[in-house]
């Protein structure tokens, strides 16, 4: 969650850092900005789904994971459609929304315990938490280089998260170090 969160909110910063200049102008920068941020939108779903996957292997059901497969590829075909497949932003889009409908197609059989759905929720806080410090050091990070303004945007999101996954989570630092590697 606070990695798709983070690529979301800071796909503008991302871009202009690694890929703006020479050739690759503002106009690429923006459409390509818009395209990674629509993707960081279904990373979580595709964590969750490699995850449920591997508990469906490891339990030797492979029907859900034929059936999950399938509305993936059914929801990634309606939604192509929708979107009209516009460009970079539509696949993405197509694609984010497939990977939501294969963990939910997954999930929907493995309804996680309540201290789990407990333990989620505020993990889902957490990245709230640092979802709103990132939006908050945007505007002041707008005079620096695109590199610094980067680092800011990283180690800031970094450390808010920490803490909030501390207070809220009961995460000590080696916890999150291990969740790292």
């Amino acid at each position: 969650m606070p990695a798709g969160a983070a690529l979301a909110l800071i796909a503008p910063e991302i871009v202009r850092a690694v890929y703006q200049g020479g050739a690759f102008g503002v106009e690429a920068a923006a459409t390509t900005a818009h395209t990674l941020a629509i993707l960081a939108v279904g990373l979580p779903a595709f964590v969750l789904a490699r995850v449920l996957m591997a508990r469906a292997f490891a339990q030797a059901r492979h029907a859900p994971l034929l059936r999950s497969g399938a509305l993936a590829l059914a929801v990634f075909g309606l939604a192509a459609l929708v979107v009209r497949i516009d460009g970079p932003a539509g696949v993405a889009a197509a694609v984010s929304l497939g990977g939501w409908a294969q963990c939910t197609g997954l999930w929907r059989r493995d309804l996680l315990r309540k201290g789990q759905m407990l333990q989620l929720a505020r993990l889902g806080l957490a990245t709230a938490v640092m979802a709103l410090c990132l939006l908050g050091l945007k505007p002041l990070i707008e005079a620096l280089s695109a590199w610094a303004a980067l680092g800011v945007l990283v180690a800031g999101g970094l450390s808010v998260y920490a803490l909030a996954a501390r207070l809220l989570c009961g995460y000590t630092a080696r916890t999150l170090l291990t969740a790292l590697k």
